[in-house]
């Protein structure tokens, strides 16, 4: 019996691990495209919650599902820090390419709140809840029609 790549993560250095994070992201991809191409009505149903596989629970997330909460983060984030931004922008837009060293102050208070947001794990939790919460609530509407 052969063990999945991702049971052993806590071996890996860093640059490793983000390799083999892809490498089972595109091992998932090609599952659900030989799934698709053996039983073409799951194409034709879209992104139908139902399609979920039985095997996992619903608060799995798909690589899709996850990248998409890591860029509803960096929106957030953004949002959040709007006028920070705004200040580099402006101050880019002022100094041209003597941007670097004129505008350290701006641009090292945006990163500092940009990743402040982005690093701690539960604002990405947050985001992953907002999926899996519109996940269920697909699923609770889904059973609803069923029903009646």
């Amino acid at each position: 019996m052969r063990w999945p790549v991702q049971e052993y993560f806590f071996f890996y250095s860093p640059g490793l691990l983000k390799k083999v994070q892809i490498h089972n992201e595109i091992l998932a991809e090609t599952r659900v495209i030989k799934r698709a191409q053996e039983h073409p009505s799951i194409m034709s149903q879209g992104s139908n919650i139902s399609n979920h596989d039985a095997r996992l629970p619903i608060w799995v997330l798909s690589p899709r599902e996850e990248k998409e909460a890591r860029s509803n983060l960096k929106q957030t984030a953004y949002k959040k820090c709007d006028d920070l931004v705004r200040s580099m922008a402006e101050c880019a837009k002022a100094n041209g390419l003597k941007l670097f060293p004129a505008c350290e102050k701006q641009r090292d208070k945006m990163t500092e709140c940009i990743l402040f947001y982005q690093v701690d794990t539960k604002y990405l939790d947050q985001e992953r809840d907002k999926i899996v919460e519109r996940k269920i609530n697909r699923l609770e509407e889904q059973i609803k029609r069923s029903r009646s």
